[in-house]
Parts: C-alpha cells; sequence; structure tokens
C-alpha cells in the first residue's frame, strides 16, 4: 500500500473551504472562507487568477458597467448580459459554497468519464462532438455559487455575468453541477419534436437553500426547469450521471441536509406548468441526519471484468454508506471512524484500487489531522497519511483539513483545503496495475491492420494477433485476451472490444500490491510481492494449463531477453529472537525489550548483509528449473532492484551522480558470463530493450536515453519525455506512456561500422489527456494532414501493450483494456515501414497522403532501412530534390543526373517537365522492369530497377565523400585511374581567404531555352529570379552527383553534371564554386575552366582566388596574374610567377617588395629575392 507524500503548500490567511481541479490543465480553484477565490497553476506554484469576494463587488460591477455601455453601440458583436442581473451588482457576494471549471475540456472529460465508469468504454468513440457547443467554445468559464449570487467569470476575456438569487426565487445557491446532454422537450423544443435525439449543450444545475434545483442554460441563463419534490432543505451535493442507455441524456443525482438523496432524470418528460416544475424519479433517505458528501466509485471485481458502479454517501451521523446505482438499494453501511464524520470523500482509482490491493476512496474529517483510505471491496480503513508532519499548524495546535478533492485524471494527486493554506499531495505516481503483456510469436507487419473476419487463431494459439496479457486481480493470476470490434451506431462507427478468453491460471496467496512480469516466450511469468519478500515462477505446459515451478524468498524478479532464463534477489528471512518472559520489575522489564529490540535488529542486518542475485533457467519442454549462478560478484553493493533484457541490470543501495542525475547506482551483467559489462549507470525508471537488441531505452525523470549497444554502449540521443511510466518496443519504434500523453519515437541507430553511421529519430504524440478535444477540434483522420490530430488518451496510469490488430493497446488503471485505432495513412505507413513493410508504406502513403507530404514520408522510409532508398525513390509526386537525393543514396546516378538538370533549368517539380523538349529522351533502359518499382505517374521514369544492393547514406549527412554508390554494369563507365595528385591542397588558403570577405552577390541568370550541350558552355550573366538558397541548394546536390560518380568511376555522369552547374558558377558560395572548378579540373573540362576564368578576368572578389587557381591549374598563368593583382594578393602573385618561372616575375617580385616596405615601419627597402 503506497501512502500520500508532500508535493506543495499554498498558504493563506484564511481556511481553504472550497476546491477543484481542472482535468487537463495544471490548475486548481480554491476559495477561503473570506470569498477570496484564486486559480493556481500547481506545475509551476504561481496563481493565474485572483478574485475577492467577501466585500462589494467593485470591480465586478466597474466591468459590468463598460460591458453595457458596449452593448449600447449597434455594431457590438459579442457576449451580452441577461436583462434579469440588474440590480444587485454592487451588494456583497457573500461566502463561497461551491465553484466549478467550465469549458470544452471539462465538458469532454465529463462525459469521457461517465463513459468509462458506467459503460465501460474501452475508446475515445461515442463521446459527441463538442466544437460547436454553444456557450463553451472559446471560453474558460469559472461559476462560482455564492451567497447572494452566481457569478460566472471568463478567465480569457475577464468577461463577468450574475445569477442573482432573484432569478432563483430569492433562495441562496448552494451546490452547483453540470448536465451536457439532454432531450429537446427539457430544452423547450416542444413536444412536437422527437425526444430520441440527444443535443449536447450545458445546462448548470443550482442546489438551493430551499431544496429545490434549477437547471439554467450557460449561454442564455434561461431557466429550463425546477427540480421540486425531492428536498425540504439545504442541496449539500450533487452529481451528474450519464443515461443508463448509452447516447442518452443525462440525469442528476442530489442530496440534502434532510439526508435524502433524490435521483433526477429532467429529460424524460417535459416541464409542467408555468414553473416549468419536474418530479425526482426516485428518493431514499440516506442517513439519519445531513448528507456531507458523495461520490461514485467502482467497486473490486475477483475476475478481471469491471467491477459496479457504485454510490458512496457521507453523512453527519458519522457513517458511510454505498448504494447500487442500478436498483438504488443498499449494498453496506459502516462507521469507519471512531470519532468525527467523513466530511469529505473521494475517489482516486490508482492502479491496484480496482484489484483492491489499494485503498482508492479516501477520507478525511474536520476533527482530525489524518487521511484515511477504504478498500472498496472489504470496507477496511487504513491511514495513508498525517497531514500533521506535512502542514504547517497556523493558529491550531494540529493541521485541520476542511477538503480533500481528487484529480479525475492523475489520480495520484491530492488536494486538501486546510486552516493554513492549500496542500498538494501526491501517491507514487509510478505504481502501474498488475499487469504483464504477452508477446506475439510471429510479430509481422500484419499486426498494423484489422486483421479479416475469420482469420484470427485461438487466443492461446501461435497466430493470435490481439492483445493478451496475465494480471493479478481478486487474489488470482489471470490470462485474458480481446479482440477489437465496429458497432454501428446511427451516424458512426464505435470502437469496442471483446473478451474472448478469462482464464485463471493459479491462485495468489500473498497479499499487497503484486508485480507481474513474462519471459522472452510469453510460457513463463512471474509474480513478486515486494512487501512481503516472496515471488513465485509459473510455466505453461503443453496442454495449456500453467504449473507453479519455483517460489521463495525474493525482493525482485527479471527475466533475459530470448532465453527462459532469470534473476532473482534473495535475502533470507531474518531470524528473530523470540522475546523471554518479560520481568515484573520496570526496570529490568526495560533492559529485557531494549536487548530483544537489539537483537531483532541485529537479525535483520544480518538477513539485508546476506541478499544475493541468483539466475536461475526454466526448462520450457521439461517444466523444470536449474541454477546457473548462486550468486553475482556485486562485490561489497548491496543488491535492491533488478531490470531485466538483453543484459541484466542490477541496482544497488549506493547513489552515484552522472551529470544532473543523482540516483541508485546500476551495473550491467551478462547473462551468459554473469560478469559486469561497462561502468556504473544511474538507475532508470524502466530499461528496454528493442527487439534486434541494438537499442536500449532507459527512461529517467527527465527524458528517456536511447544508447547504441553496439560496438558499444552509449547514448545518443535523450527523448524529451519526462516522468515516462511504461513503454515497450516493437522493431524501430519506442512507444511510451507519460502521465498526460502517449507518443511512439521511431528509431533507426544507424550503424557505426557501414554505411549509414548517423542515428535517425521521429516522435509522434499519438494521445494525450488534451487530444479528445484536439481530435474534435481537427480532423484526425484528414489526408491533407502529414499526421493524425492527438487522440483521447484514457485517465490514470497506464500499461502498454503496443500494436495489435490495427490499434495501439493500453491497460488502463482499472485492469481495462483502452484501444486508440490507428487509421490514419501517415501514421501507418510510418509503423509500416519500421517494421520492414517498406513496400506496404509507400502503398498507404500514396493511397492516403496528399503528395506534399510524399517527400517527407520517402525520406522516412529510406531511413529506416537499409534498403529504403530504392523503395522510397518508387514514391510518386516526389519533388525533383528529393529524387536526386533518394536516386543518390540508391546508387541511381543517371536518374539523378536528369533530376539535376531539370533543377538546372528551373522546373520545381514533374509537372513542369513536359515543357522541356529533351526531357522525354532520358528514359532509362536496366535492362528489364519490376511492377513494384514503377514510377507511376513520373514522366520518362516508367522503367525503373532499383538497386537495392548499393550501399547507402543517411539524411542526416549528405556528405558525398562517404558514399560509394553501385550503378549497374552496362551503364558504368570504365573506372579511372586513380589520380595521386592532391587537387584540394591548392585551394585551401583561397577558399579561406574568399570565406572571410561577404559573399558573392547574386547575380542574374537566364534559364537556357535548349538543355546544355556538350559543348563548352559559355558564362553568362543570367536574369532569372532564382535566390541564393536555391543557388546553393543547386550547387550542393550537383556536387553530390559529382563527388558520387567520380567515386564510382563514372566520368561522363560527373562531366555533364558539372556542365549543368557551370553557367550558374558565379552565384554559388566561394565553398562550393572551389570544389566545383576543382572536380571540373579533375574531369578535364578544359575549354569550360578557360572559359570560366577568362570571364573574371581582372574582376575582384572572391571568385577571382578561384579563377586564378584555375587558371593556373590550366596553365594559365597571364589570367593569373592578372587576378591575384586586381585582389591585391601580390604575395602569391610573386609566388605563382616564380613557381611557373612567368615573364612577369621580375614585376611580381617587385610589388611585393614595395607592399613589405610599407608595412614593415623601420624604413629600410625589402628586397625579395626569388629561389634559385
Amino acid at each position: 500500500m503506497s501512502s500520500l507524500d508532500f508535493n506543495a503548500f499554498k498558504p493563506t490567511a484564511q481556511k481553504i473551504k472550497v476546491i477543484e481541479f481542472h482535468p487537463v490543465q495544471p490548475w486548481v480553484v480554491m476559495a477561503d472562507v473570506e470569498g477570496t477565490v484564486t486559480v493556481w497553476d500547481w506545475s509551476t506554484q504561481q496563481v493565474v487568477h485572483e478574485m475577492q469576494l467577501a466585500i462589494a463587488d467593485e470591480s465586478l460591477l466597474q466591468d459590468a458597467m463598460l460591458q453595457r455601455l458596449a452593448e449600447k453601440d449597434p455594431a457590438y458583436y459579442g457576449p451580452q448580459l441577461s436583462a434579469g442581473m440588474q440590480g444587485t451588482k454592487s451588494a456583497a457576494s457573500g461566502a463561497v459554497r461551491d465553484l466549478h471549471f467550465l469549458d470544452t475540456e471539462t465538458c469532454f472529460w465529463q462525459i469521457a468519464l461517465q463513459h468509462q465508469l458506467q459503460y465501460n468504454a474501452a475508446s475515445g468513440g461515442g463521446i459527441p462532438h463538442l466544437g460547436r457547443v454553444r456557450g463553451l467554445k472559446g471560453h474558460r468559464w469559472l461559476v462560482i455559487a455564492c451567497e447572494t449570487k452566481i457569478l460566472m467569470f471568463d478567465l480569457v476575456s475577464n468577461v463577468n455575468r450574475e445569477v442573482p438569487r432573484t432569478l432563483l426565487d430569492g433562495k441562496a445557491p448552494t451546490r452547483t453541477a453540470f448536465l451536457f446532454a439532454h432531450s429537446p422537450l427539457l430544452l423547450g423544443y416542444g413536444a412536437g419534436e422527437s425526444n430520441s435525439s440527444t443535443i449536447i449543450t450545458p445546462v448548470l444545475a443550482v442546489g438551493t437553500s430551499g431544496g429545490v434545483v434549477y437547471l439554467l442554460s450557460v449561454a442564455t441563463l434561461q431557466i429550463y426547469a425546477k427540480l421540486t419534490g425531492g428536498h425540504k432543505s439545504n442541496v449539500t451535493a450533487m452529481l451528474a450521471m450519464a443515461s443508463k442507455r448509452p447516447g442518452g441524456p443525462d440525469a442528476l443525482i442530489s442530496a440534502s441536509v434532510d439526508g435524502t438523496v433524490a435521483v433526477w432524470e429532467p429529460s424524460a418528460s417535459a416541464p409542467k406548468g408555468l414553473d416549468k416544475e419536474l418530479a425526482p424519479k426516485a428518493t431514499f433517505k440516506a442517513h439519519d441526519s445531513g448528507v456531507l458528501s458523495m461520490v461514485f466509485f467502482q467497486t473490486a471485481a475477483d475476475s478481471p471484468d469491471a467491477g459496479p458502479m457504485r454510490l458512496l454517501t457521507s453523512g453527519d451521523d458519522k457513517k458511510l454508506a454505498v448504494w447500487d446505482t442500478a436498483t438504488w438499494k443498499e449494498v453496506s453501511r459502516a462507521k469507519p471512524l471512531a470519532k468525527g464524520s467523513c466530511h469529505s470523500v473521494a475517489y482516486s482509482p490508482r492502479a491496484g484500487g480496482p484489484a483492491a490491493v489499494e485503498p482508492c476512496l479516501l477520507l478525511s474529517s474536520e476533527e482530525s489531522p489524518v487521511i484515511y483510505g477504504m478498500y472498496p471491496s472489504s470496507g477496511n480503513v487504513v491511514q495513508v497519511a498525517s497531514v500533521e508532519q506535512l502542514l504547517p499548524a497556523g493558529s491550531k495546535k494540529v493541521p485541520k483539513v476542511y477538503q480533500m478533492a481528487c484529480h479525475p485524471l492523475l489520480p495520484h494527486l491530492v488536494a486538501l483545503g486546510a486552516n493554513s493554506g492549500f496542500a498538494l499531495l501526491s501517491f507514487d505516481s509510478h505504481t502501474l496495475p498488475a499487469v504483464a503483456p504477452l508477446p506475439l510469436q510471429l510479430p509481422t507487419s500484419g499486426d498494423i491492420d484489422s486483421p479479416p473476419a475469420g482469420a484470427a487463431s485461438g487466443p492461446e494459439g501461435p497466430n493470435f494477433k490481439g492483445p493478451s496479457y496475465l494480471t493479478a486481480t481478486g487474489n488470482n493470476l489471470w490470462h485474458v485476451a480481446f479482440r477489437q470490434l465496429w458497432r454501428e451506431e446511427p451516424g458512426m462507427r464505435l470502437l469496442t472490444t471483446e473478451r474472448i478468453l478469462n482464464k485463471k491460471i493459479a491462485p495468489l496467496n500473498h497479499t499487497g500490491r503484486p508485480v507481474v512480469a513474462v519471459s522472452s516466450s510469453g510460457r513463463c511469468c512471474s509474480v513478486v510481492w515486494p512487501d512481503a519478500g516472496e515471488y513465485a515462477i509459473y510455466s505453461q505446459t503443453h496442454s495449456g494449463d500453467w504449473d507453479k515451478l519455483d517460489a521463495g524468498t525474493g525482493l525482485a524478479v527479471a527475466w533475459a531477453a530470448n532465453t527462459p532464463t532469470y534473476a532473482v534477489i534473495y535475502q533470507p528471512k531474518a531470524a528473530v529472537p523470540t522475546a523471554g518472559k518479560i520481568s515484573k520489575k520496570k526496570s529490568k522489564a526495560k533492559e529485557q525489550e531494549a536487548a530483544h529490540s537489539a537483537a531483532v535488529a541485529s537479525a535483520q542486518a544480518a538477513a539485508v548483509a546476506a541478499t544475493v542475485v541468483q539466475v536461475f533457467e526454466v526448462d520450457e519442454a521439461r517444466n523444470t528449473v536449474k541454477v546457473l549462478a548462486q550468486e553475482l560478484p556485486t562485490a561489497s553493493d548491496r543488491p535492491i532492484g533488478l531490470h531485466g533484457g538483453a543484459l541484466l541490470g542490477v541496482t544497488y543501495s549506493r547513489s552515484i551522480k552522472q551529470g544532473s542525475r543523482r540516483t541508485h547506482a546500476m551495473q550491467l551483467f551478462s547473462w551468459k558470463s554473469f560478469e559486469p559489462v561497462g561502468e556504473l549507470l544511474c538507475e532508470p525508471k524502466w530499461l528496454a530493450w528493442d527487439p534486434d537488441v541494438t537499442v536500449a531505452a532507459l527512461a529517467y525523470a527527465d527524458g528517456i536515453t536511447l544508447c547504441r549497444t553496439r560496438p558499444a554502449f552509449r547514448a545518443f540521443a535523450t527523448l524529451p519525455l519526462q516522468e515516462a511510466t511504461s513503454g515497450v518496443w516493437h522493431r524501430h519504434q519506442l512507444i511510451v506512456a507519460t502521465h498526460t500523453a502517449l507518443s511512439c519515437a521511431f528509431v533507426a541507430a544507424g550503424d557505426p561500422g557501414g554505411q549509414q553511421t548517423e542515428p535517425f529519430l521521429e516522435m509522434v504524440r499519438i494521445a494525450s489527456l488534451a487530444g479528445g478535444v484536439v481530435s474534435q477540434l481537427a480532423a484526425g483522420g484528414d489526408p491533407t494532414a502529414a499526421l493524425p490530430a492527438e487522440s483521447m488518451r484514457c485517465a490514470g496510469p497506464v500499461v502498454v501493450i503496443g500494436m495489435r490488430e490495427g490499434g495501439m493497446w493500453l491497460v488502463d488503471s482499472r485492469g481495462q483494456p483502452f484501444v486508440i485505432p490507428v487509421l490514419h495513412a501517415g501514421l501507418r505507413a510510418r509503423c509500416l515501414a519500421a517494421h520492414g513493410d517498406l513496400t506496404g508504406a509507400r502503398a498507404v502513403a500514396e493511397r492516403g497522403l496528399w503528395r506534399t507530404h510524399h517527400d517527407e514520408m520517402a525520406q522516412f522510409i529510406a531511413a529506416m532501412a537499409a534498403e529504403g532508398s530504392g523503395e522510397a525513390a518508387s514514391m510518386t509526386g516526389l519533388s525533383l530534390q528529393a529524387e536526386l537525393g533518394l536516386s543518390l543514396r540508391s546508387g541511381q546516378l543517371r536518374r539523378a543526373l536528369h533530376c539535376l538538370e531539370a533543377l538546372a533549368r528551373g522546373a520545381g517539380d514533374r509537372g513542369t517537365l513536359n515543357g522541356f523538349p529533351r526531357w522525354h529522351q532520358h528514359v532509362i533502359d536496366d535492362g528489364g522492369t519490376s511492377p513494384g518499382w514503377s514510377m507511376k505517374g513520373s514522366p520518362g521514369m516508367s522503367s525503373f530497377r532499383i538497386n537495392k544492393t548499393g550501399p547507402l547514406r543517411s539524411f542526416y549527412s549528405l556528405d558525398a565523400g562517404a558514399f560509394v554508390p553501385v550503378e549497374p554494369a552496362h551503364l558504368s563507365t570504365p573506372a579511372a585511374t586513380p589520380d595521386t595528385i592532391d587537387w584540394d591542397a591548392p585551394l585551401k588558403e583561397a577558399i579561406t581567404a574568399a570565406s572571410q570577405r561577404s559573399a558573392p552577390a547574386l547575380p542574374a541568370t537566364t534559364r537556357p531555352s535548349t538543355p546544355p550541350s556538350d559543348a563548352a558552355p559559355a558564362p553568362q550573366a543570367s536574369t532569372s529570379s532564382a535566390s541564393a538558397t536555391q543557388l546553393t541548394q543547386l550547387g550542393t546536390d550537383g556536387l553530390a552527383l559529382v563527388d558520387a560518380a567520380l567515386a564510382g568511376g563514372n566520368i561522363d555522369i560527373a562531366s555533364r553534371a558539372l556542365k549543368l552547374l557551370l553557367p550558374h558558377a558565379a552565384g554559388l558560395p566561394p565553398e562550393q564554386l572551389a570544389s566545383m572548378l576543382l572536380r571540373s579540373a579533375q574531369c578535364g573540362l578544359t575549354a569550360e575552366l578557360h572559359a570560366f576564368a577568362a570571364s573574371l578576368k581582372g574582376r575582384a572578389g572572391p571568385q577571382a582566388d578561384i579563377a586564378s587557381l584555375v587558371a593556373l591549374l590550366q596553365d594559365d598563368t597571364s589570367i593569373a596574374q592578372a587576378t591575384l593583382q586586381s585582389t591585391g594578393l601580390t604575395n602569391l602573385a610573386a609566388i605563382y610567377a616564380n613557381a611557373w618561372r612567368s615573364t612577369a616575375m621580375p614585376q611580381a617580385l617587385l610589388d611585393w617588395g614595395a607592399r613589405l616596405t610599407a608595412v614593415s615601419g623601420h624604413g629600410a627597402a625589402v628586397i625579395v629575392q626569388p629561389p634559385k
């Protein structure tokens, strides 16, 4: 059982008596007895908004007057104040009785939680669309029930609205609640309208001091109905409840000081009379005195099935009563506290609550500083926290708790309103349900798609692809399996689940929280009770039954990645001596007690010191266990935890610090030699290894560190996912759950010893707590979007099962499955590519994504596998630049050359290529065509056969020097003889000098009307509108093609590519210009280089540096001298004049000497003598 720990505290001058969490935003609203209302951000511990309501509302009055003046303007458009809100705006609001947030997110999650609790909904389907709900869109209302009025304050626009007591027949509002689903009859559409349809609009239910409940429109503040006849005194609590049939209108539960509980169904019939009165459907006496609080909760079940929903009421008679919500009959009644009543009750559906291992019902009393927890099945009450040690006492002897609230979506967070302020407490947020997913026996890319009807095998068969897991609940270990179903509803298809296996494996004879784990084959499992220090090992026989193979004393169990091998932390039971007869003398009795306590402590210390890690192996064929290692060499460190996988992680009791992290130390061990591997690491929250054992994910509080395992264990990336609670690997994809979201990281670690050395990483947020609203406001299946909008993530802690049958499966805190369908083509294509089905990924992307996203998808496919570039290059709709890069990676140099020619001629995509006369001649005949690789819709490119065996480059690095392309032999030119000249050496200084000066002005370039010929291109001043960025990219792509061609000996392709670049050379950056001219010299383009150098003769600028050296490479010393002199590089002019023994050498030496004399400063002439 976990306990509450201190998280945050906000001191106040007065006692806090009303508090509520916002379900999505990190906000909590509180009100003290003096009427101060504060919205507080608990994540940053900052005040979002604060208002004082106990005194005259001067600020609200001023805002209302300004609003009235604005409404008088004929051009005014916006929310208007109701005519019935005049007269008492300057009156004091009085004490705050109740307050709530009201916006689209609160509406969505009230409906979603009702569906999960009442209908056991397994997905986010069935929740009506809320994007156009009147009165909510664009608003974040804060609804405050005061003694004299109800205030509605918009946190977005600061608009104030009021409902005075006069609108409530002079009765003071005491409690509020919201109903969202209604029939047309309640909303006044008339008896002629169909009452079978449900309309979604917010209706404010206001309980009053007279026992009457008023239903008001949030948009217009019009009274829809008065609920009368249920209570005779103050309404003290109200709860909204979904209809008994999915999609029906909401019901309302109210309680009163007179001890009664009333059940209302406002949409069942039309209001009667002028007063629009409605009678309750049922009323019953819940307590002899007033009802103080009430809450819905789910009971624990003896099986994995979800327990029924119950209503818990707390009365001033010091008793708690549980009611069946189906019949409203009493189920049980108890007096949990010896003294005092339970003034506040809350439901915390933490992991283990429905399994009866956690007290998920929280109780507090104004007469005690203790927070109690009650088990929903047995009714046992235990202490979970004492605020006496956590909060300041203020003016009291001990702190008092007046109000308690549990976060509806993060059940580990508990808020307390005390006499000294507001406190935020927390249970262990990393406690997960006792669930262990069973691995797929034959994982394939088909797991991403829904199976055809009748294709699935039995849930225990090797071909079963649905979600299957082991869970510990109801003092038994169960094997359960599900499949997904689509149910047709009016106007929609709902995704549901069906349990097809519910098999009891073994009874669990220990109490406390169990931890379940399975072997890599799924045929063995372990159950550990850390509190009791016991464990058990079970194995599945050939008949399908499970036998217990091993049991004993142990603190933790971990399994190996590929074998049925497990490790156990063995700690012997402490040999506690029995206490002898106690002496009647007090002094002697104290000595005996002290001696016994010392003996017990010594025995416990001896047991701790004897803690070791043992390793066992299961023979699955014979169902036997043998010992592999009696003790791992942990030196003097005491093991306290284990992490399984490809290597065994052993956590030690001592701490280490690495960077900003300071946690327990963890040592990795080999499962074969049982020797330590590598250095000590900081212990992660959890450790997961990918199926290929190439990447390990270590989850820490500040993020997830991804480590390569070969050739050395080393980190290469960090995922910014804080407080990740669970994760599971599929091939190249890590699905991670945090407290608020579900994300999928696609990882290709690369091969440090191969061609693709750089890692590829892309993270997609699949679902979140805010995603339900987001997915309703954005079309999640919109093909114009590259990825789907975030879906709804179920509340509370979850265990990730992974991808099964076309959905992402989770197990929530109630132990029930939750599925997120993977329907969007962008996400499905990524999952298929990560699984290795590149052809399927390309087909899904081509069918389901707009062409604007094809470049991005092609890059993803190319990065996921070594052979992905060829498949990605076959995708239709690629831009020319993307096609060029993919052609290079797949070794298709001629195809890349044609793309470069099109880009050089100004084409942006294939749609503009039809105007080029020669384009249709660029059809490559590879000697055959494969239908799977055809370029559909690509003019002149329909006859490709991708070379799958060519080495690849990473998309992270386009360094062509590391790329050795492979091209079919009949397309290749004979390999050139390796050149022994270091062509880069004479250019280094020139490139550096050119880079330090200003970049070249972008010249205008003309697009040639005819394709470039093999003749030397005449450099020309062009007049194109191409930008410097486009020219730079053209140079990058062109040089990459040239380098790839030269590396493969394809001089012809390199020469043609250089001829395409030379007309644009004047606009290239210096580095690219130098590389292009150098490679032109390598390819023997003498005429082209002479023409280019001559065009720059005598021109100052960084190009002149390059042109002079190019001229020297072509033995044209006159051009070299002229360009060097024009740029002031007289020293280089002299050196090169001497090196080439030019006729201009004497003059060059004199010029250099004159410059040296001018800068020497000592007045003596400097004479430069050339070497002999």
